[in-house]
């Protein structure tokens, strides 16, 4: 079998038709789209509010891979696992077998820079930069966006900043950051979204 029938054999598993554009296979039996994105913001909502366990909050591989599987894991059976296929959005994300190599160098980069007494201008060149990064490996198969949010909030509260995420945070402009970080290596866009989060 080649590698690529292999892959799309992995992804199909994931979808309910066609991979990527229908409804991810789920717990619940939701096979309408925007029933499930509504259960899934839901969920996500219902974690953070009523708060992520310690070990989520770690600045962590680990801690990233619980948050998925507490913001997830009563919708997908894969929660807080990693993708284990190759994908992308006009250009590939991380390939799966080097997802943890990666997550674990931009986690200990991260947890070098971001210290409490952090200037405010190195806080926002350094999470934009980790966020730039964390979003090119993509872990997950779903819910990368919303977990890299998540994370940027914990970045912050380390760094002793509080960010406006859910009042201010503009989505369109959150995609946009990430492709052009993705084919740019540069992370201008993001810079600007947390400098205008900060409270």
């Amino acid at each position: 079998m080649s590698s690529s029938n292999s892959n799309t054999i992995k992804a199909q598993a994931y979808f309910q038709s066609e991979i990527g554009r229908s409804p991810l296979v789920n717990k619940l039996g939701i096979t309408a789209q925007q029933e499930l994105e509504a259960v899934e913001a839901f969920y996500v909502e219902h974690a953070i509010v009523n708060g992520l366990s310690k070990k989520a909050q770690s600045l962590s591989p680990a801690g990233l891979c619980q948050m998925h599987y507490e913001m997830f894991g009563e919708i997908y059976e894969w929660a807080g696992e990693y993708r284990n296929y190759p994908t992308g959005r006009d250009l590939p994300f991380c390939l799966p077998e080097f997802i943890e190599n990666s997550l674990n160098a931009i986690y200990k980069t991260l947890n070098q820079e971001i210290t409490p007494n952090i200037d405010k201008q190195s806080f926002i060149k350094s999470a934009a930069k980790f966020i730039g990064e964390l979003n090119v490996v993509h872990p997950f198969v779903d819910g990368n966006g919303r977990t890299q949010r998540q994370t940027l909030a914990l970045i912050a509260q380390k760094a002793g900043f509080t960010l406006a995420i859910s009042d201010k945070l503009v989505k369109e402009e959150w995609y946009l950051a990430a492709a052009e970080s993705q084919a740019t290596a540069t992370y201008d866009r993001f810079e600007l979204i947390i400098a205008s989060l900060i409270e």
